[in-house]
């Protein structure tokens, strides 16, 4: 994979739009971690990054198609079939993994990355 700096640019915007398109189109399902009612994790996290964290449950988790960017080297990353996945503020959860505090912890963790 050559990508030019240039490029380079155009690719990380574009798959930036992609990721905030993709957190819009569930706006409605975000729920606020602080609200979840978990005990633990408020033990771990400031009541701000509860606050301004939140998780979307569905069983469609989708990757930025990345091959259609012009990043033919790391399509695998689209056929992952991960239980979660974090994007900037908000992390995306298989509806089996709702009562999982544990996933919710580490999603965290992402998102303070």
């Amino acid at each position: 994979m050559d990508i030019d700096l240039k490029n380079l640019k155009r690719l990380i915007v574009d798959v930036e739009a992609w990721i905030d398109t993709y957190i819009a189109v569930h706006g409605e399902h975000r729920r606020r971690i602080s609200e979840l009612g978990f005990a633990k994790l408020p033990r771990y996290f400031s009541e701000t990054i509860l606050d301004q964290a939140y998780v979307v449950y569905t069983d469609d988790i989708k990757a930025p198609p990345l091959a259609e960017f012009g990043l033919e080297d790391l399509a695998f990353f689209e056929a992952l079939n991960a239980g979660g996945i974090t994007y900037k503020d908000t992390f995306f959860l298989k509806t089996d993994q709702k009562n999982r505090e544990s996933i919710h912890f580490h999603e965290l963790i992402h998102i303070i990355q």
